[in-house]
C-alpha cells in the first residue's frame, strides 16, 4: 500500500482513539435505536451487558468506517483512481493486523 495512505491511515486511527468521546455518544445514540435499550437482545446476560455489547460493537463499526472511508478517499485524492482489489485486500489485511478497532473496551 502506498506510504502516504498509510500515514493518513494511522492518523484517523490515532483521530478517533483520541476523539473516543465523540465515537462513543455516537455509538450510543445509534445503539439505542436498534433496539430497545434495558431489553434482553439474546447476546446472553443481562440487559445491561446486552446494552454495553451493543454499544462496542456500533463503536468499533464507525472506528472501522472512519478507517475505510480514510482508506478510499486518499487512493482516490492521492492516486487520482479508485482502489484496486489488491489494495482493498492490503487494506483489509491491515484491520485484521491491526485490530484496536475492534476491541470494544478500547473505544468505550
Amino acid at each position: 500500500m502506498n506510504d502516504a495512505i498509510l500515514k493518513k491511515l494511522r492518523e484517523k486511527a490515532a483521530e478517533t482513539e483520541s476523539n473516543r468521546d465523540e465515537v462513543c455518544m455516537l455509538a450510543r445514540l445509534v445503539a439505542a435505536g436498534l433496539g430497545g435499550e434495558g431489553a434482553d437482545s439474546g447476546y446472553g446476560g443481562t440487559a445491561a451487558a446486552a446494552d454495553a455489547d451493543r454499544i462496542h460493537y456500533v463503536a468499533a463499526g464507525i472506528a472501522a468506517g472512519r478507517l475505510y472511508n480514510a482508506f478510499y478517499y486518499q487512493t482516490r485524492r492521492q492516486l487520482r483512481r479508485d482502489p484496486t482489489p489488491k489494495e482493498f485486500e492490503e487494506f483489509a489485511d491491515l484491520m485484521q493486523k491491526h485490530g484496536w478497532w475492534r476491541d470494544a473496551s478500547a473505544l468505550c
